[in-house]
């Protein structure tokens, strides 16, 4: 039986862990709302907030609808792994974390991710403001700012 190789999303001669910003969207398998399980959200934010606050870089934003993640990642000089391997640690944790109060899929998430590499500040406003109008444009709010799942650096 033959494997479909996927293209790759990603540039070739990219390094991927060295400092910047990235805006990187990550989708539930087959589109499930698997987020529209207050419990299951609750517990994927509390593990997004917990765990990945900026530490050597790391998340500077971050929105979690029904069906997908929109994170802004933030590597700082000296940072020792890859945009792929920090996505990686997020979807298995929040798999992990939300198996913990009942969820008993093997598989949630996209195999891939989409990743967009932030390359001056107005990029970084213009997806920003994205994250942030998202759960407008998808009906699950009627203004900016009153979405639970909605955070930035500095917030708390």
């Amino acid at each position: 039986m033959n494997k479909i190789r996927r293209k790759s999303l990603r540039l070739p001669d990219y390094d991927y862990s060295q400092r910047g910003a990235y805006f990187v969207t990550i989708c539930c398998r087959d589109k499930q709302k698997i987020f529209r399980n207050e419990r299951y959200a609750d517990t994927a934010w509390d593990y997004i907030r917990k765990y990945f606050q900026i530490e050597s870089g790391d998340i500077t934003v971050a929105v979690l609808l029904h069906d997908h993640l929109h994170l802004m990642i933030e590597f700082n000089e000296g940072n020792k792994i890859t945009l792929g391997e920090r996505v990686k640690q997020i979807k298995i944790g929040i798999w992990l974390a939300i198996r913990g109060v009942g969820f008993n899929g093997k598989r949630m998430w996209q195999k891939n991710y989409y990743e967009h590499i932030i390359r001056h500040e107005r990029d970084w406003i213009e997806k920003v403001n994205y994250m942030q109008k998202n759960p407008i444009t998808k009906g699950l709010i009627n203004e900016t700012g009153k979405w639970k799942y909605l955070w930035f650096i500095g917030m708390d």
